[in-house]
């Protein structure tokens, strides 16, 4: 055996020595994805759940919606507080629609379906109303003509005629 047959052995067992360190790099890298996604799904949730808390430890939420259920009139604060709750229920709805639009990733317990039904349930027209007046106007093209549908979907349905009177303006 030459130098040069020993050459040739040792050039074919570096390139399958190659050929193994980019399959073990493959792997690496679909697990670190895999990680990552899991990390921003659970930051995702802890954000929807700190939202949603917020929301229902409101001392101030339960009053207006009780209001909004007797067809009585808000005043200034209540309208207020009520726009920033809306506001915060759309920021939430946009944030899981954005990562599962950018990831791929869809987490069933806090999907932007569930949000948008606790969105329309809980403010009914209201909500509609300040989608249309500002909604459609701060966040992006795609996620504007997804609600838009998901808006057309909803009015008439079985879910909007069971909350019907629920936050009518």
């Amino acid at each position: 055996m030459t130098i040069q047959d020993l050459g040739s052995i040792g050039e074919f067992v570096g390139s399958l020595l190659v050929l193994a360190t980019l399959l073990y790099l493959a792997r690496q890298v679909g697990q670190a994805r895999k990680s990552m996604l899991l990390n921003t799904l659970h930051a995702q949730r802890a954000e929807v759940m700190s939202n949603f808390r917020m929301l229902i430890d409101s001392p101030y939420l339960p009053q207006i919606i009780e209001k909004l259920s007797d067809g009585e009139e808000l005043n200034a604060v209540e309208e207020r507080r009520l726009g920033s709750y809306i506001s915060l229920t759309w920021a939430t709805i946009h944030a899981t629609w954005a990562q599962r639009t950018l990831t791929g990733a869809v987490d069933i317990l806090a999907t932007d379906d569930a949000h948008f039904a606790i969105a329309m349930t809980t403010f009914g027209e209201r909500g509609t109303v300040w989608w249309k007046r500002n909604g459609r106007t701060i966040y992006p093209e795609p996620f504007v003509a997804y609600i838009d549908a998901k808006l057309a979907s909803f009015q008439g349905s079985e879910l909007e005629r069971d909350f019907a009177g629920l936050g009518r303006t």
